[in-house]
């Protein structure tokens, strides 16, 4: 009897250990499935956002290099070497020194290697140098001076190297080289030294906590960040026997190199990787792996820590006689710990896409608006209420039923084809009406009716009008508005290339203009050529244009005009000259005469011979009594 029922005892026991074991392993396989998601998708955020930080920091640095390397001021220099062209290139640098404090050196080198201006940024404000260094030696250089027009080049980050030795204390730097072009021909690059640790301060930024800590190796295998005393390594003993991952675990390092992410373990420690490169239209950047490392904890931590619960559970629930109430307990808080690091996930992200300073809105496969960010609000003016639900093409990319770009929409194309759309020179419609000039990423995502989009918006009209200030700068006549000689010579050029009938062009000078300002002085003076380029401007036609050559000699050009017709318009502004008054301040107002030369363009015929025609006929007016028009 007692046999018997130590058997069955022994029977439900062992059954019910059994039970109790498939019961919390079965739970605890759920437990660690749901934590390795949520490990999975933490690391997967954490290296898009490392990705989107990089990105971030050399998109600056390439949009700085090409705005130097395209601006009109370091063109006119390298156009009419002089000390005024030179004073104005190497301001430019200087305040894009002022606007960049992690900038630590701005170049322009020339096509032979060698600095023409280099302004310093350490520690204080820029400085000239006036010591310039021949740098054709220099690897950057020489992979600069083989780029193509519109093109660009990021180094490798390696320590700064003054003198042919490495500075101490160590200075990373990453240098940004843009070609510079004038005139269609090669005219050297743009350099400029970046600080590493800017980039290396956003990535930590990310992951701020002590287990996981960020890593980054070059695509050698050197350690850049987060190898302790190993970073710099590389470059500053490369002979070092762990100066290079690859040389020290190469087995390891093919399996890094064969897989574009994924986790590899190094000294016990879990680090999980992505390869990483800037990527922009006609520039070359170096790869880069970029992983966060688990300290103290292997890759398979996950699956030890789930297994060692579920034994460590086990032998509660066999011991003690409340395995079921320890068990519901247990079951509570683990799920409330799910659900309060759910919450922190999303709070995270809801704070980083609260805290951009750039517009960001996701839409449906039908472009309609699901959500926006703050930023959104306040760049194009409506409410969230009002814009969500709302189709965003028709709300900012139309305006009284027509399209502000030309072509199909970019968000309804990206949506349709799954490609990603960037277009640094976008316009938007505000609710105010106002027409933005932004640049606008479009990234999609899923498939069919279940894809949208995350639309990114930036404000770039600061930047738009201050190209169209400098473009103005150097194409006018500062003083009376007129184009200057350069855009003279250019628009006569196409003029001539693209016109149906041969234009005419008129050389106008003021007579007796000396007479005038040493009567009256040079500001009455300044003052009868703005009422002279004011009259001629009040009476051409839409596609003519005036210009000032110097002094009081001006150009006309009357496009689509007959000889006749020219000469007519010839008289008109000699009558209008004769007529016109400049107010003196020293009492009876200024009048004025001027003499014309008028010439048609011949076939074939070079634009210097156009207008040297048309100078002598203004000389033969001058010769025949001045106020008078003659025809070349």
């Amino acid at each position: 009897m007692h046999k018997r029922k130590f058997t069955t005892l022994a029977f439900y026991s062992l059954a019910l250990v059994l039970l109790l074991g498939l019961g919390l392993g079965l739970h605890q396989y759920y437990v660690y499935k749901v934590t390795r998601e949520m490990h999975e998708t933490t690391v997967d955020r954490n290296l898009s956002l490392m990705h989107m930080r990089a990105d971030g920091y050399l998109e600056r640095l390439a949009l700085d290099a090409e705005f130097i390397a395209q601006s009109p001021i370091l063109r006119m220099y390298l156009e009419n070497p002089s000390a005024e062209t030179l004073a104005g290139a190497q301001d430019a640098l200087r305040t894009l020194a002022l606007l960049r404090p992690s900038l630590d050196q701005l170049r322009y080198i020339d096509q032979q290697g060698m600095e023409r201006i280099r302004v310093n940024h350490r520690g204080g404000p820029p400085q000239l140098a006036t010591e310039l260094q021949n740098k054709s030696d220099r690897d950057y250089v020489q992979r600069g001076l083989a780029l193509t027009a519109g093109g660009g080049y990021f180094s490798a980050i390696d320590l700064n190297i003054e003198d042919g030795q490495i500075e101490r204390p160590f200075r990373p730097m990453l240098r940004s080289v843009a070609k510079v072009m004038v005139n269609g021909s090669p005219a050297g690059m743009v350099v400029l030294n970046a600080n590493a640790d800017e980039l290396e301060k956003r990535l930590r930024t990310v992951l701020p906590t002590a287990v996981a800590q960020p890593v980054v190796l070059n695509s050698s295998g050197g350690w850049i960040m987060g190898g302790g005393e190993k970073d710099w390594l590389f470059s500053a003993k490369p002979d070092a026997p762990d100066a290079l991952l690859s040389t020290q675990e190469p087995a390891l390092w093919e399996k890094i190199q064969a897989s574009s992410s994924g986790q590899f373990e190094y000294r016990g420690e879990c680090h999980y990787y992505a390869w990483y490169q800037f990527k922009r239209q006609q520039w070359q950047a170096p790869r880069w792996l970029v992983a966060q490392r688990s300290a103290g904890q292997a890759c398979g931590h996950l699956t030890a820590s789930a297994v060692k619960t579920w034994a460590t559970q086990l032998v509660v629930m066999s011991t003690f006689t409340v395995p079921l109430l320890v068990l519901w307990l247990l079951s509570r808080w683990n799920a409330r710990e799910l659900r309060r690091g759910l919450r922190e996930t999303n709070a995270q992200l809801e704070l980083i896409t609260s805290e951009a300073d750039v517009a960001l809105l996701m839409v449906d496969h039908q472009c309609r608006v699901c959500w926006i960010n703050p930023e959104s609000e306040r760049l194009l003016g409506w409410k969230t209420d009002e814009l969500v639900g709302a189709n965003l093409h028709e709300r900012t990319h139309m305006r009284n039923g027509e399209d502000l770009h030309s072509g199909s929409c970019p968000t309804l194309q990206a949506l349709q084809t799954g490609q990603r759309y960037r277009n640094d020179r976008d316009r938007v419609l505000a609710k105010s009406g106002e027409i933005l000039n932004v640049s606008m990423r479009v990234s999609p995502f899923g498939e069919g009716e279940a894809r949208k989009a995350i639309v990114t918006i930036a404000d770039v009209g600061d930047a738009v009008n201050r190209e169209q200030r400098l473009t103005r700068l150097a194409t006018t006549d500062p003083l009376t508005g007129a184009l200057n000689r350069r855009s003279i010579m250019e628009r006569l050029q196409d003029m001539v290339e693209h016109q149906k009938m041969p234009p005419c062009v008129l050389m106008g000078d003021i007579d007796f203009f000396k007479k005038v300002n040493d009567t009256y002085g040079h500001a009455a003076g300044d003052e009868v050529l703005k009422t002279f380029t004011n009259t001629i401007r009040q009476l051409l036609r839409k596609g003519d244009f005036l210009g000032r050559l110097g002094g009081e000699e001006f150009v006309v050009a009357l496009e689509n005009t007959e000889l006749p017709n020219a000469q007519t318009m010839a008289e008109r502004l000699r009558l209008a000259i004769a007529n016109s008054q400049t107010p003196n301040d020293g009492g009876i107002p200024i009048a004025i005469t001027a003499s014309f030369g008028l010439a048609l363009y011949s076939r074939d015929e070079s634009v210097d011979a156009w207008l040297a025609r048309a100078d002598a006929a203004l000389y033969r007016a001058k010769q025949s009594g001045r106020n008078r028009v003659e025809i070349a």
